[in-house]
């Protein structure tokens, strides 16, 4: 048999109508059943369904992509996280002195990040994603390779196409 439950409403709205979760739009004041805050939602086709509020927060993006939003711009978070750790270690390798084990290779020649860069990461991640960025890309310093990484000298290439660089095939031929 059917448990029975008793629908009341918040004495406060902590999640006023309008509120976006996910993509979702609360069309309706929220409302406990049994407990858990419930809204009605409502996606950008106009699909409606009813959610418990915690449980949306935490859920999956039912098919739609986390987002974070900056200076009234929408990111991927997933992209923004991946591009936040290229950054750092970016940062690591010509800034960090003996942090890593590749220093010597880059900020132990003099190879730097741009100020830019360096202080803001939004003008990082605008630049990675309007120049091609996507999943499995690596960063890479061209047409100058002895050049900073700035706008002007990078580009990005399959992992696979960065580690060939002249300067490791001469190496390679010396020994």
């Amino acid at each position: 048999m059917a448990e029975a439950y008793s629908i009341r409403f918040p004495k406060s709205h902590t999640h006023p109508v309008g509120t976006t979760i996910h993509g979702w739009v609360l069309i309706g004041n929220p409302f406990y059943i049994g407990g858990s805050i419930y809204g009605v939602f409502e996606d950008a086709s106009g699909r409606v369904e009813t959610f418990q509020i915690a449980r949306l927060k935490t859920a999956p993006t039912h098919g739609r992509k986390a987002t974070r939003t900056h200076n009234g711009k929408s990111y991927d978070r997933a992209a923004v996280r991946k591009l936040v750790k290229v950054r750092s270690n970016m940062i690591n390798r010509c800034h960090v002195d003996d942090t890593t084990r590749y220093w010597k290779y880059y900020g132990g020649r003099g190879i730097t990040v741009c100020d830019e860069w360096r202080n803001d990461l939004w003008a990082f991640v605008d630049w990675a994603l309007s120049h091609g960025w996507e999943q499995g890309l690596t960063i890479d310093r061209f047409p100058n390779l002895d050049g900073n990484y700035e706008p002007t000298n990078c580009r990005w290439v399959p992992l696979a196409g960065n580690a060939r660089k002249p300067r490791k095939l001469a190496l390679k031929t010396l020994i």
